[in-house]
């Protein structure tokens, strides 16, 4: 399943809720009928059921966007406190559900896991996440030593990308220089604002 984003707050008293998604350009919460909802251990609203399932299926009756997110009525939640009750969970739909891509484009959930290699083959690392920002989306990649960059996805960084070889060229000098300092010892950075592949929207 693809998390395209993740209910934020109730709309309204009709049960609307608002949903933040990852990547702010995707609309493929226009066409879905039905989707998964999924909740992290611990997460969601003060008060929530524990023995709530952690996954379940919604059916979307109507959905609108607005700046940055979409507000969605999901089939059977006709209250505020019903919608309030959905904070925290994750909007997800199956990999065949999003729109097909052009050539040379690329999902970021399909970015996340390629190892990195400069132009002359040698491993530089491998891609943890794919951070959507306004002006450009950012490679995180982490190399075999802990370090990690955030590297603007353009033309002169991102040489190439191949899906069946599992791999993304990069430019060798300005990875080096966006690498952030050496982990201390039994220490690997943290990838900055990870986000755990999130984003499945979007594209390159």
């Amino acid at each position: 399943m693809i998390a395209l984003g993740r209910v934020e707050r109730s709309v309204g008293l009709r049960g609307e809720v608002r949903i933040r998604l990852y990547n702010p350009e995707s609309r493929t919460l226009a066409d879905a009928t039905r989707v998964s909802l999924r909740r992290a251990p611990r997460d969601g609203p003060a008060g929530a059921d524990p023995s709530e399932p952690m996954t379940r299926e919604a059916r979307i009756t109507r959905a609108r966007y607005v700046s940055g997110a979409v507000v969605v009525a999901f089939e059977g939640v006709a209250d505020r406190d019903a919608a309030d009750a959905m904070r925290g969970l994750e909007v997800c739909v199956a990999r065949d559900a999003l729109p097909a891509l052009e050539e040379g484009e690329h999902y970021h959930v399909d970015l996340v896991g390629l190892e990195a290699r400069d132009e002359t083959g040698e491993r530089l690392g491998v891609v943890l996440d794919v951070i959507p920002y306004p002006s450009v989306d950012a490679l995180v990649v982490r190399a075999d030593d802990g370090r990690v960059a955030e590297l603007p996805m353009v033309a002169d960084l991102v040489i190439s990308v191949s899906m069946e070889a599992r791999v993304v060229t990069l430019e060798a000098r300005s990875v080096a220089e966006l690498m952030e300092p050496p982990a201390r010892p039994g220490r690997a950075n943290p990838p900055p604002h990870a986000r755990g592949g999130r984003g499945g929207g979007g594209r390159r």
